[in-house]
């Protein structure tokens, strides 16, 4: 499993090329979006033949047949392990105390959010 952490929202600037690098021409591969707010992330994935749960304490998206928008707290909802190929940031988990960023990444990786040779990229 790759695990990234970008502190200079990276992600957020250039998610089309992180997602052309690594997923471009891929279908039928499944994401998890934390802190999605209106969906570009969600949005761009799922025009390209990708599910994607979409997860954002405010925001609530429509729902589609490729799309699933939860609007929840990250830190307290709980997925089935090896569910996502890759579980993204849409730069929330900077706003958030360094110990549950923490806790999160490691509910992640140690029970399995992303499958074993997912990524997740923050």
């Amino acid at each position: 499993m790759d695990v990234r952490l970008y502190t200079d929202n990276t992600v957020c600037h250039k998610f089309k090329d992180f997602y052309d690098e690594f997923y471009g021409g891929k279908t039928g591969l499944t994401f998890l979006d934390i802190g999605c707010g209106e969906g570009p992330f969600s949005k761009y994935i799922e025009e390209r033949k990708n599910r994607v749960v979409a997860v954002d304490i405010i925001n609530e998206l429509p729902c589609t047949e490729c799309l699933m928008s939860i609007r929840a707290d990250i830190f307290e909802v709980d997925f089935v392990p090896n569910s996502f190929d890759c579980v993204i940031d849409n730069c929330c988990l900077q706003l958030f105390p360094l110990d549950k960023v923490v806790e999160l990444i490691q509910k992640a990786k140690g029970q399995g959010m992303a499958k074993a040779r997912g990524q997740i990229l923050l």
